[in-house]
């Protein structure tokens, strides 16, 4: 799965698990498989199971903008369903600002 975010702005990827009856426990990683931890370049809202929907939405900012293309993945584990660290990637495709262009021309008179 892929999302095109505009290069060095801040990326939000939710993590929608559905069909469960009670709260799971999510992780975020990175390409590198690091951990990823709540603080200055990452935020991190767990989010709550919904009784109403079955689901959980949880979702990572990535508050220090994305400068290159990432892929990061949600890991989710469920007594529930006896997993542990199913993950789902998502591969941030970062593009970059159009440039514009403005052209002054000087006529020289004689």
């Amino acid at each position: 799965m892929g999302k095109e975010v505009e290069v060095n702005t801040i990326a939000v990827i939710s993590c929608v698990v559905n069909g469960i009856t009670e709260a799971v426990t999510v992780s975020w990683t990175d390409s590198s498989d690091g951990a990823l931890a709540d603080g200055s370049d990452y935020t991190i809202t767990d989010g709550t199971y919904e009784d109403s929907s079955n689901s959980q939405t949880t979702t990572l900012s990535v508050t220090a903008g994305v400068a290159t293309d990432s892929t990061f993945s949600c890991l989710v584990t469920s007594t529930e369903w006896s997993i542990t660290d199913d993950a789902t990637e998502v591969t941030l495709n970062v593009f970059g600002k159009p440039y514009h262009f403005v052209i002054c021309l000087v006529n020289e008179m004689a």
